[in-house]
């Protein structure tokens, strides 16, 4: 059987029973993720079980669909990225990237593009002008603001070698 005639005969489970799965099992399954290639070697992926067996995590249930455990899939579209990157930073002044968790979307990590012909985002930033607002809110703070715009190794990296292709 090819790939193909196994899209068509496979069984789908919609009830699950919220009970863990034994160690040794969740072990076996671990390490067979880690075996699995990418399809694209230049793009890094990533596979991690998500324990639900205590019924935490409500936003998780994709399509309505409660179950003990998710598998969640990430990986990065690199030139994607560096293609935004570089329309930013060839056509404003000021061009910065930054990063957000968002624990409710399927990859979780994702970066955006901050552009502007005046207003840097943390030179600019006032803390103080935002806090006088009272404002309430269960995901921004003034120091989550700052702390988007500090990227990981990596991303920095992939970033400076793109703006530095355009100053040679």
């Amino acid at each position: 059987m090819n790939l193909y005639e196994a899209i068509f005969l496979r069984k789908s489970v919609r009830n699950y029973e919220m009970e863990a799965l034994k160690p040794s099992l969740l072990t076996e399954i671990k390490d067979y993720c880690k075996q699995i290639e990418g399809l694209n070697p230049g793009i890094t992926t990533d596979i991690s079980i998500i324990d639900n067996t205590k019924g935490q995590y409500k936003r998780v249930h994709l399509l309505g669909v409660k179950a003990p455990y998710y598998l969640a899939f990430y990986s990065e579209d690199k030139e994607e990225c560096v293609k935004m990157h570089r329309k930013a930073y060839q056509a404003f002044p000021v061009s910065r990237v930054y990063q957000a968790h968002i624990p409710t979307c399927s990859s979780g990590y994702w970066l955006f593009g901050f552009a502007s012909k005046k207003y840097h985002p943390l030179d600019d930033f006032r803390p103080e002008e935002w806090k006088k607002l009272g404002i309430k809110t269960r995901y921004y703070t003034t120091n989550l603001h700052r702390g988007a715009f500090m990227l990981p190794g990596y991303v920095e990296q992939m970033l400076e070698e793109e703006e530095n292709e355009k100053k040679a």
